[in-house]
């Protein structure tokens, strides 16, 4: 015999809520300001790749990618001089979490490139034998976006 109260847990159960089937209402100076962030952040992914195909011996193993990242491209008061100091300036004073979000997403399409790429090497292409003239993977520029929080945030 079960003694849990069903009607108590489906209270505490989290709801799920899709955005995309509302309709957000926001100015058209607001809508602009997110296609420049977007725009700003997707040139930073892009940026990161080619940092992370350069790095990737060093950050692949490591526990903390994001930092050994930043370490290459932000600059703070005890890291004056980075290696790749464009990057940081193409995301300017956005807050850090962006620039960690961009950092993730970079690692996430270089890692699953990388691994398609060896899977290529190897004579495999989605976990079945390459057939002869295979185009091979690409790095491609996803569309990716970076996480912005309604109210004050989007602002």
């Amino acid at each position: 015999m079960s003694l849990v109260n069903h009607r108590a847990i489906s209270i505490m159960a989290p709801v799920i809520f899709r955005s995309e089937a509302h309709a957000l209402g926001t100015s058209p100076a607001v809508r602009e300001d997110v296609e420049r962030t977007v725009t700003a952040f997707r040139r930073v992914v892009r940026g990161l790749y080619g940092v992370m195909l350069v790095h990737w011996g060093d950050i692949s193993h490591g526990q903390v990618k994001c930092a050994s990242i930043e370490a290459l491209i932000h600059k703070t008061a005890q890291r004056p001089d980075v290696q790749y100091p464009v990057l940081g300036r193409m995301l300017g004073k956005r807050p850090s979490y962006l620039r960690r979000a961009a950092i993730e997403q970079a690692h996430g399409a270089v890692s699953s490139f990388l691994s398609n790429w060896n899977n290529f090497l190897d004579g495999q292409i989605g976990g079945r034998d390459r057939e002869e003239g295979a185009r091979p993977p690409r790095l491609g520029l996803n569309n990716v976006f970076p996480s912005l929080y309604g109210g004050n945030m989007i602002l």
